[in-house]
């Protein structure tokens, strides 16, 4: 996502919404993620030009929509051939055409978005928003007599919903060792393009997420209203020796790496929530969003990206979430609202 440092709510689904991924250099760049065992020295050297070169700020911002979308009743074929076989296939889930949204095609075709989805139909008819449809979690080309002969190989726990929005965070729809989320591997790469940043690469305002671990980068986690204090400590009433008594001991080494992690853990949450506070109190909070969960995770990245120059970021990716999109028999009208 291309962003630029002043986003109103407008702005910032408009910038968001602006990302076009070529097919081939997307899947060759999930090709190398997919690899387990380290950085490759192609990949390495690449992303070191990068750095010397860039001196713009970009951010990748993931919105993940846990339960899974029903994208075929998002972006549906409207021609007299598809059309036919659209409505056979989704039989009555399939719907109305004449509720649906038409899109302007640049490259011919005739397709529509779901009527909920007046907004997206805007931004895509006024060449804002791309779509990369027919993906999915796909271990290898499989046809319906492979799947039924068991001949196929089929992503791990096929239709379970934890392994599936696993494997769409990891890349990886093959196993369920991989323990590390493509947004974290991109961000191991682009570590050094935030040279002079002590904050790190990959934000989630949604939660503990596999997306973006890496294996050098971490994640680091904000509420909706900014960074988390240690209770106590960097309250207003805090006094200056109990901080100082507690950033003593939490500077001493230890030989228990346990004590360590423990030790680390808090020491970075202290120094992150000085840093991030201090950025924000010169953010102002942009007009125009709701007051609600997913609005607010969106609210405070947004006052993020505007304070990445200011805490040393050229390069971020986020995370945020949205739940209620297994539906099951309720497929029709929840859908409908969860995409309002």
């Amino acid at each position: 996502m291309s962003t630029s440092h002043s986003l109103d709510r407008r702005a910032f689904l408009r910038q968001g919404a602006c990302m076009a991924l070529k097919t081939t250099g997307l899947l060759a760049t999930l090709a190398n993620l997919r690899l387990i065992g380290g950085t490759l020295a192609s990949d390495s050297a690449i992303a070191g030009t990068h750095a010397a070169a860039a001196d713009d700020y970009r951010a990748l911002v993931c919105v993940f929509l846990y339960g899974g979308n029903d994208a075929n009743n998002l972006l549906i074929p409207t021609d007299d051939t598809n059309l036919p076989l659209y409505q056979r296939a989704r039989a009555e889930l399939a719907l109305d055409p004449t509720t649906l949204l038409p899109l302007t095609m640049p490259g011919g075709g005739a397709y529509a978005l779901h009527p909920s989805a007046v907004e997206m139909a805007d931004l895509f008819n006024k060449g804002r928003l791309s779509f990369l449809a027919n993906v999915g979690n796909l271990v290898a080309p499989v046809t319906r007599k492979d799947y039924v002969q068991g001949t196929a190989a089929l992503p791990y726990q096929l239709f379970s919903h934890a392994d599936q929005a696993m494997q769409w965070q990891t890349s990886r729809p093959d196993t369920a060792m991989e323990t590390s989320g493509w947004g974290g591997r991109i961000a191991d790469l682009l570590q050094a393009m935030n040279a002079t940043s002590k904050v790190s690469i990959c934000i989630s305002l949604g939660g503990t997420n596999t997306f973006q671990n890496g294996r050098e980068t971490f994640q680091l986690q904000l509420s909706t209203s900014g960074p988390v204090s240690i209770n106590t400590v960097q309250s207003a009433s805090a006094e200056a020796t109990r901080k100082r008594v507690l950033k003593g001991l939490l500077e001493m080494e230890r030989q228990n790496l346990f004590e360590q992690g423990y030790s680390d853990v808090n020491k970075r949450s202290m120094e992150n929530y000085t840093r991030i506070s201090g950025a924000l109190d010169n953010v102002p909070v942009p007009p125009g969003f709701l007051d609600n969960s997913f609005s607010r995770q969106l609210r405070l990245i947004a006052r993020m990206i505007k304070a990445g120059p200011a805490l040393g970021i050229r390069r971020q990716i986020f995370f945020a979430s949205l739940g209620g999109w297994d539906n099951h028999d309720q497929q029709l009208t929840a859908q409908a609202a969860n995409l309002t």
